[in-house]
């Protein structure tokens, strides 16, 4: 991949293809138009016969312009250069249409017996019927007339309800209309009722043969918390009965807690209680069994995804003796009765309460071995909402970034495939998968928010275990590549599974993550991952370029930071051609560690990290655990709190052993007021590392030490770098551009962008 490419190739058969198509529309109309000139006498003759020209080569610079912009977006999401210009079947869908009419029609016809379908399954089979009865010389648009769609169960697409390249199939809301895609139920049937002598709402939920079992809720539009204790805040684990020799993934069933941190509720009632218990980079949901008031004990029914430690933060959740602030529910699963504690300025009468009951919204399911995929299928203005997400039996959660936790809309052997301007919202699990072989597809101009989990998972699941060299070459050749997630907005995230990430790439190559805003999630804001080793995998040639991230770990509100090992991005194995650069990384904090703007994890090798601005992080702008031959370079690394660079032992050692260089650190500047220059160990961190042409600049302190080295003893390394003012604009305002006179300029870093 070269430094002004996305790494993604133009297809030729399409060029081709395409440039054959126009000069069939051109020799046409050249024949048309000649005839006119040649037809034309008269005085006017030299008139009319410029205005014809006029006109024929005004279409000529249109039609190639557009051949130009479609070369541009490259193949990834390439259409037929005339598609848009045909007039598209389109199929209407209403929440008040019937699924046995045509849906030929926006409304009812006067008989009543025609009109919109009511369903967006019913549209896709209206679909399928058409293309079976006949051959599709046009797009096909399915008009989704404003109002919420309640699915029961997922909409399932598979490859016979694809599209073609010149003839996609889309799926939109109707103009200046929302279509709401909703995985929820309205609950009914209110009634005020005083208990614990608060004054809430009640309803006794139907009984059938599926007992009631939701996590989230949302009334008004808005998330509601189940009951919480604390109902603000964290408590902190007093003791373990941590075993000698406990490895890290040995979990614990059950923690010490100090005594005045219960003493205020009732611990014998705890019925669905859980507790939920922040360790490392990851979050556990632990039932509870039973509370031991003697012994300061909780005990679960399951054991923590990681061996825990004391003062890991941890909180109480769901149970109605914890029901006391506005805005927190609570179901008695046994029972069916739901219990809300409503705000002051809520109405019974009016409200809109809505329960999640299914897990997915829509799931696409193509078979790459026989090469029958789901294609060109675009969703557009479209609103996604309201699912629940629940562990196996046997998990109280997932490792990092909440791996296990599957996207509202998943997918399996997806190509070319497009959503565009919708929203993502009020979701118990991650958004949106594109999971096993899902190529060419693009999520532009969406927004991701109010999310249980992630945001964007691309890629295959993780195994730990090593696979043959026939096994690779089968997942490199057919696996999921080639994806692009560009213009996005991804906030608020988290919200039950505290470890997910608002992206995540696993196992896969050729992506595209550019110009998203990704701020608020407890954890990683861009995930990039391979192997924790330098065994090689299909991560690589991925492109993270653009991005606005921020409010990572701690969020804007305040609460956290609650997670460690945590950062704006984030990579783990060898990775050629992938590149991190023109990224704005700030605020990011971790609670014990690990709170860092660009973070080299374990095995992170060949990765170019440039042209990116990085600050305010507690424990470092750059971090590399252990890898290969990384360049880092015209960055800026500003206001680390505990240090600005982190560099493992590992490090040092692997590189020692293998007699290779890590990473090389150049033309950067280094601008920092509290905290170290570099952290990691006490060896002379500039073995087997190149720093070169860097400016270093502790503010208020002219005189500082390098890796505990003075300036003298660190010039044996690095000779051309200097100690001096880069003469930012106003720092502590976050303006980091160079002033006319900056000394940056003279070594080159003026290239920071």
């Amino acid at each position: 991949m070269s430094n002004d490419s996305s790494g993604f190739e133009f297809s030729f058969v399409t060029f081709a293809t395409q440039y054959l198509n126009l000069f069939k529309h051109l020799a046409c109309v050249m024949v048309v138009f000649v005839s006119a000139i040649l037809c034309t006498s008269g005085e006017n003759f030299m008139l009319r016969r410029v205005f014809l020209l006029q006109i024929l080569l005004g279409w000529f610079i249109a039609i190639t312009k557009k051949l130009g912009t479609g070369m541009i977006e490259s193949s990834a999401s390439a259409t037929s250069l005339f598609a848009d210009d045909l007039e598209p079947i389109t199929f209407f869908v209403d929440p008040n249409g019937d699924d046995s009419w045509s849906g030929r029609h926006k409304s009812p016809n006067r008989d009543n017996n025609d009109g919109p379908l009511a369903t967006i399954e019913g549209a896709k089979l209206a679909v399928r019927k058409l293309k079976s009865q006949q051959q599709i010389n046009r797009p096909i648009t399915i008009m989704l007339r404003g109002g919420t769609y309640f699915l029961t169960k997922p909409v399932l697409f598979k490859p016979e309800d694809s599209g073609s390249i010149d003839r996609p199939i889309v799926y939109q809301s109707y103009p200046r209309e929302r279509a709401i895609i909703s995985g929820g139920k309205i609950i009914t049937g209110w009634r005020q009722e005083i208990v614990n002598q608060h004054k809430m709402w009640t309803v006794k939920l139907p009984q059938d043969s599926t007992p009631w079992q939701f996590q989230q809720l949302w009334v008004n539009g808005n998330r509601r918390s189940r009951s919480r204790y604390p109902s603000q805040g964290y408590l902190k684990v007093k003791a373990l009965d941590t075993k000698k020799g406990q490895s890290i993934t040995q979990g614990h069933s059950r923690l010490q807690y100090h005594q005045q941190d219960l003493s205020q509720i009732n611990v014998d009632a705890f019925k669905d209680a859980e507790l939920i218990v922040m360790n490392r980079w990851t979050n556990s949901r632990l039932p509870i069994t039973k509370i031991d008031p003697t012994q300061q004990q909780i005990y679960f029914s399951k054991d923590s995804v990681l061996r825990l430690n004391p003062r890991d933060l941890y909180y109480l959740e769901n149970s109605l003796g914890w029901l006391d602030t506005p805005g927190e529910w609570y179901l008695d699963r046994q029972e069916a009765k739901l219990y809300y504690l409503p705000f002051p300025e809520e109405d019974i009468a009016s409200a809109e309460i809505i329960a999640p009951l299914i897990e997915f919204l829509c799931v696409f399911r193509g078979d790459s071995a026989q090469n029958n995929y789901v294609e060109h299928l675009k969703f557009k203005n479209l609103t996604f909402s309201h699912t629940d997400w629940h562990l196996p039996p046997n998990s109280s959660s997932y490792n990092q970034n909440a791996q296990g936790v599957r996207g509202a809309v998943n997918a399996i052997a997806l190509k070319n495939c497009t959503w565009s301007y919708c929203t993502f919202a009020h979701l118990g699990n991650y958004a949106l998968e594109l999971g096993e072989d899902c190529q060419y597809n693009r999520i532009v101009n969406c927004s991701l928010f109010d999310l249980g989990a992630g945001g964007i998972n691309i890629g295959l699941k993780i195994k730990r275990n090593k696979p043959n060299a026939d096994s690779l070459k089968n997942i490199i050749a057919r696996g999921t590549s080639h994806n692009q997630v560009v213009g996005n907005h991804l906030f608020a995230g988290g919200k039950f599974f505290h470890s997910a990430a608002a992206i995540v790439v696993l196992k896969s190559h050729h992506n595209l993550i550019a110009r998203n805003h990704i701020h608020d999630y407890y954890y990683t804001a861009i995930s990039v991952i391979g192997k924790w080793s330098f065994q090689p995998t299909q991560a690589y040639q991925n492109l993270i370029e653009h991005n606005d991230i921020h409010h990572i770990g701690k969020l804007s509100n305040g609460d956290g930071p609650i997670l460690s090992e945590l950062s704006g991005v984030y990579t783990t194995g060898p990775q050629k051609g992938t590149r991190i650069r023109h990224n704005k990384i700030h605020d990011i904090n971790g609670i014990g560690y690990g709170g860092r703007g660009i973070h080299l994890d374990e095995g992170s090798s060949y990765i170019v990290a440039e042209h990116n601005l990085v600050f305010r992080t507690s424990h470092g702008g750059f971090a590399q655990h252990y890898g290969k031959e990384n360049l880092i370079r015209y960055n800026i690394f500003a206001f680390g709190e505990q240090a600005q660079i982190f560099r493992h032992k590992r490090d040092l050692q692997y590189a020692r052993e293998q007699n290779f260089i890590s990473f090389r650190f150049e033309n950067n500047i280094v601008y920092w007021q509290e905290g170290e220059f570099i952290i990691g160990f006490s060896e002379n961190i500039q073995s087997h590392a190149v720093f070169e042409d860097n400016i270093y600049w502790k503010v208020d302190r002219p005189s500082f030490l390098l890796g505990g080295l003075s300036w003298t003893e660190w010039q044996q390394s690095d000779r051309r770098s200097l100690i001096i003012d880069p003469l930012f604009i106003a720092p502590q305002e976050d303006n980091f551009q160079l002033q006319p006179n900056s000394p940056a300029r003279k070594l080159d870093i003026g290239k920071l962008s």
